[in-house]
């Protein structure tokens, strides 16, 4: 069994955690994060999700979402409201997850895309996302909260 985690939502919430401003005043603002925290954050969140399910001490997958995604070519305004850049360190979290956890970026696919083709082909592993959407795909889906069983 493997805990098949969307990390997407870990890391965006652990490194807008650590950032912090600097006003210069004169209308600069100076976004700064420190890059040991943000990671700190990200393993804490890890581990109380293992926590939940240390009778097996399971294996676990990080998904992210690529940069480039297939519903913007079909589809440009997909996700338009969402403006927003990553935290500041994102992208330099996800390289140092790479040396310790499996992590899975499928192209062109957001996390829960690839969670869902991953949970289908290789069941028994255990889905954990707080994504509504992952209710869609059978099998055992842990929101953060609790664990449900989808079935089909």
């Amino acid at each position: 069994m493997k805990l098949l985690i969307d990390a997407d939502y870990i890391v965006y919430k652990s490194c807008a955690g650590a950032e912090d401003e600097i006003d210069f005043g004169d209308d600069v603002i100076l976004v700064v994060s420190k890059f040991s925290e943000a990671l700190s954050n990200v393993q804490r969140e890890l581990s109380k999700i293992k926590t939940n399910f240390m009778w097996d001490v399971p294996e676990m997958v990080l998904f992210f979402s690529d940069s480039k995604n297939f519903r913007k070519k079909i589809f440009p305004e997909y996700k338009g409201h969402r403006n927003r850049k990553k935290p500041c360190g994102y992208k330099r979290v996800i390289s140092g997850l790479k040396i310790e956890y499996d992590v899975i970026v499928m192209p062109q696919l957001e996390a829960d895309d690839a969670m869902g083709i991953y949970a289908t082909k290789l069941t028994g592993n255990i889905i954990v996302s707080p994504d509504k959407d992952m209710r869609q795909i059978p099998g055992k889906l842990y929101n953060l909260e609790d664990t449900t069983t989808i079935t089909p």
